[in-house]
């Protein structure tokens, strides 16, 4: 295929979440696996969290003003980039989006979402479809969102595609593994940290020998250090900075738990599949429905239901061979997000299909 120049725009790179890592590992591949000329450009930010290979250029927009739509759209257009991705700009898009399209008519531009629809306010959600109508392919996550934006937008403009697992598909080691449940994600309201400490208040009542590791940063860590010690968890409950090496929290975790408030097609729940932990999330209205098969590779708990929460985690602890063939499973269905199956549909978008 012939190489394409292409600028991926993310609004802050050097944050720590499942976004930044799906730019980052969106840039690699088209650089390194499919031979693009890729320049990484983010708005915010100074550096990066997540590793990129030598041939990614990242660029950095210096200070970000009123007027950093119009700034933004001339540097693309300098650039004279061939495709232009932007990677889950929330609300930033509708400002930015207009002038991509008035001041880089030339250039394909792909919407890549990593937020669900359905998190939006009406007024919002108008905008972002008036969005999407400007771009010429908007990337979704779930089905869910495929089949409400259509009602609005031309069909033949949206399609899904899944989340890459940064990581290769691999058996759990049980001389890794210990009585720990992780959660991963920012410290924010959106993962529902808060909720998940609630939950492990009762786990906590019913066995002593396991711990909670929540990892990541973020705003809450205050709020829900008080609140772990308040329901007097200290010893059980451990809050984690974020780590570039997640994965080593993966292989010595025994399961995954979920409890965010909204979600696009969380790659937290995808990594987990990959070291094939059993998992347990609330069912917010769209991501963990599309990655675990209720009582197959995970539990589906109802939303906000904490009390059923606290069951299906302890069913898991007490029962080792259930954890055992949920593990198996995961790992079934970890073969949906291998880069092998992902990235050829990007490299169909680059090429204009």
């Amino acid at each position: 295929m012939q190489q394409r120049k292409v600028a991926i725009v993310i609004e802050n790179i050097a944050e720590k979440g499942g976004t930044e890592r799906v730019a980052s590992s969106l840039a690699n591949a088209l650089s390194t696996r499919l031979g693009h000329q890729v320049d990484l450009v983010s708005i915010s930010g100074d550096r990066t969290f997540y590793p990129l290979d030598p041939a990614v250029t990242l660029r950095f927009m210096p200070g970000r003003t009123l007027l950093w739509p119009w700034r933004l759209a001339w540097f693309l257009r300098r650039g004279r980039y061939d495709v232009i991705v932007t990677v889950s700009m929330g609300k930033l898009s509708s400002l930015m989006v207009p002038y991509l399209r008035l001041l880089c008519p030339r250039s394909r531009l792909l919407l890549s979402e990593h937020v669900s629809f359905h998190q939006y306010a009406w007024p919002m959600k108008w905008l972002k479809v008036l969005v999407y109508r400007l771009g010429d392919r908007t990337v979704l996550l779930t089905r869910k969102d495929l089949a409400t934006i259509s009602r609005w937008v031309p069909e033949r403009k949206c399609r899904v595609i899944e989340n890459v697992s940064p990581f290769p598909v691999q058996a759990p080691q049980p001389t890794l593994q210990q009585p720990v449940a992780l959660a991963v994600g920012r410290l924010c309201h959106q993962k529902g940290f808060d909720r998940l400490i609630a939950a492990w208040q009762r786990v906590a009542q019913q066995t002593a020998d396991w711990q909670l590791h929540i990892v990541g940063d973020g705003p809450d860590r205050a709020a829900l250090q008080q609140q772990i010690d308040a329901a007097g968890l200290g010893e059980q409950v451990k809050l984690l900075p974020a780590t570039a090496d997640i994965a080593s929290h993966y292989r010595q975790a025994a399961m995954l738990l979920m409890t965010s408030r909204y979600e696009g097609l969380p790659m937290v729940l995808i990594e987990a599949m990959s070291f094939g932990l059993p998992l347990v999330a609330f069912d917010c209205q769209t991501g963990p429905a599309e990655l675990i098969d209720n009582a197959g590779n995970g539990y589906l708990v109802a939303e906000g239901d904490i009390e059923a929460f606290s069951r299906r985690t302890l069913a898991l602890i007490e029962d080792g061979e259930l954890r055992q063939r949920f593990s198996q499973h995961s790992l079934e269905r970890a073969q949906q997000f291998i880069p092998e199956r992902i990235y050829p549909q990007w490299q169909q978008l680059i090429a204009g299909g």
